[in-house]
C-alpha cells in the first residue's frame, strides 16, 4: 500500500508533506488513521497495542494474538516429545487466523466497491476535469465516511501485518530457532507478502475515490 510503503515518509514535517502532496488531500486523512494505529507500537508491547487500534465493529476479524502467543509459551515449556500436538495446533491456528483476515478484507474491499460504484466512482478512465460535475452526484457525508473506513482498512491490514510478522518471530525465538536455517520466519514474511490482505485493491478503491 503507498500509505504503508516508507515509514519514514510519516517522519517529515507536516508542512513538507502538504506541499510534496498537494494533491492528494483526501489520501493524508486515511494515512493520519494508519499513522495513529502504529505510531503507538513503538512505545508498547503489540498485543496492548492491537487491543487499542482495534475497530470495535471489526474486532472478529483481526488476528488472534492473544492465542498464538499463549500456544507458543505452552509450546516453549514442553520437552520434545511433548510439543508434537501443540506445534500442530498453533500451525493450524496460524493458517484459520490467515484465512480469517483475508476473508474480511475481502469482504470489506468489496463492500467498499459497491458503494463506490453506488457514488458513481466505478469509471476510472474518467478525467479528473469532470470530477466537478460527478461531485453532485456522489453525497459529501457518504464519501467522507467512505474514506475514514478505507483509512481504517489500511490501519487493520498494517495492525495485522505487524501481528503475523512478530507472532513468527515469537515462535522462531522460543523455539530457539533465531538465526538458523530452520528459522521459519523468512518464508512465512515471503508468504505473506502474496496474501489476499496484502492486495493492492484497497489502493484501487483510493483511486476511485479520488475521482469522484
Amino acid at each position: 500500500f503507498a500509505a504503508l510503503r516508507e515509514e519514514r515518509d510519516w517522519l517529515v514535517p507536516a508542512d513538507r508533506r502538504r506541499s510534496a502532496r498537494a494533491d492528494s488531500g483526501q489520501e493524508w486523512s486515511s494515512r493520519s488513521v494508519v499513522r495513529k494505529a502504529c505510531g503507538r507500537c513503538w512505545r508498547m508491547k503489540f498485543g496492548q497495542d492491537l487491543k487499542n487500534n482495534i475497530v470495535p465493529e471489526w474486532e472478529h476479524g483481526y488476528i488472534a494474538y492473544d492465542k498464538l502467543k499463549e500456544l507458543i509459551k505452552q509450546l516453549s515449556s514442553q520437552n520434545v516429545d511433548g510439543r508434537e500436538a501443540l506445534e500442530e495446533a498453533f500451525f493450524m491456528l496460524l493458517e484459520e487466523e490467515l484465512e480469517k483476515v483475508n476473508r474480511f478484507y475481502l469482504d470489506k474491499v468489496t463492500e467498499f466497491d459497491g458503494e463506490l460504484t453506488a457514488l458513481g466512482g466505478d469509471t476510472k478512465s474518467r478525467p479528473r476535469s469532470n470530477s466537478i460535475s460527478s461531485a453532485g452526484t456522489a453525497s459529501a457525508d457518504q464519501m467522507m465516511q467512505l474514506h475514514a473506513k478505507i483509512g481504517q482498512l489500511q490501519a487493520f491490514v498494517w495492525l495485522n501485518t505487524q501481528g503475523f510478522e512478530k507472532i513468527m518471530k515469537k515462535y522462531d525465538k522460543f523455539m530457539g530457532l533465531r538465526h538458523t536455517a530452520a528459522a521459519k520466519t523468512p518464508d512465512f514474511e515471503a508468504r505473506l507478502r502474496n496474501e489476499a490482505f496484502k492486495s493492492d485493491r484497497l489502493e484501487s478503491c483510493l483511486e476511485r475515490v479520488k475521482l469522484l
